[in-house]
């Protein structure tokens, strides 16, 4: 269920990004196509199936198929700025905890350009998130970032985002967020790079007790692996991240305090036409004193894509 997190970055991040690479986010497509279409359809199976917008962690296993489709369009694209419309849908649908079923709607417009060897951009998405079939939660985005190149092999960019969130039954969590981050890329081969990056995020919420303060750090590579005809792409990423909430939290009687180890790799190999398979591995580790949001997450997944 960590699909609630990446609705609000996967879009416009990078990545969150990506949260991270999802190879379905045309946004982040570094080529000079004007329209950009893909589907996805793959299972996973989650050891707990957890909501952390309701800090719920179920403590139960189960299998879900998987549906991904991304479109995009530039209406925009002269010399070095362009506009960019995208749509993208994902649904899971669990065997057993239909009441987990996760179906996302995003909408998003970025406007990027390029000047005095900068790279700037801001884009603006609408997610819309229902869970067991039922209206859950909306997410209104604006981020603006500004990157550039430091020396041969290194980029850095730095990023701006501000977000509210809107529930439909748990007003109390209705919030304001502000975050920064910078992020830095090393290339120490073709098509292969590493990264390291933070960002501070302060998040006000409509109830006193989910206000706080977070800490996110993050590493990651990206490497090809030639094997016999075909080059395989290895992902992984690690981000260790805090969260300090401002205010007591009555049914603890102190003020919470999270902390999470989350770890995911993946493998994409390519097997004919545009159509890809990859399988990915994450799990997370959940400490808190609060505890139904103290667990541990095994994410075993496969996908097959098709991309246009």
């Amino acid at each position: 269920m960590k699909r609630l997190d990446q609705a609000t970055a996967v879009s416009y991040t990078l990545l969150i990004a990506t949260l991270l690479g999802a190879p379905l986010q045309s946004a982040a497509a570094a080529d000079d196509k004007n329209f950009d279409i893909g589907v996805g359809i793959g299972g996973e199976y989650d050891s707990n199936i957890t909501v952390d917008a309701q800090d719920l962690a179920t403590d139960e296993g189960d299998v879900a198929a998987l549906l991904e489709a991304a479109l995009s369009f530039k209406p925009i694209q002269n010399g070095n700025s362009s506009l960019e419309i995208g749509y993208d849908f994902f649904q899971s649908l669990h065997e057993d905890l239909s009441d987990f079923d996760l179906q996302i709607h995003g909408l998003s417009l970025t406007g990027a350009t390029k000047f005095g060897g900068l790279d700037a951009s801001i884009g603006y998405r609408f997610s819309h998130i229902l869970l067991g079939g039922d209206g859950f939660l909306d997410i209104h985005s604006v981020r603006p970032g500004l990157g550039g190149s430091v020396g041969k092999d290194v980029y850095v960019r730095a990023s701006y985002e501000y977000q509210w969130r809107d529930y439909d039954d748990l007003a109390p969590r209705d919030s304001r967020q502000h975050n920064v981050g910078v992020t830095g890329y090393y290339s120490f081969a073709p098509k292969s790079n590493v990264h390291a990056g933070y960002k501070l995020l302060r998040e006000k919420a409509d109830g006193a007790e989910f206000t706080y303060w977070g800490h996110y750090f993050d590493v990651g590579i990206k490497a090809p692996i030639a094997a016999d005809d075909m080059t395989l792409v290895f992902r992984a990423d690690y981000r260790y991240s805090v969260k300090n909430f401002s205010n007591l939290t009555p049914s603890i009687g102190e003020e919470r305090l999270d902390k999470r180890h989350h770890f995911r790799a993946s493998l994409e190999a390519p097997l004919f036409g545009n159509i890809s398979a990859k399988p990915q591995y994450e799990f997370i580790n959940a400490i808190s004193n609060l505890a139904s949001v103290d667990y541990q997450e095994h994410i075993v997944s496969v996908m097959l894509n098709w991309r246009m």
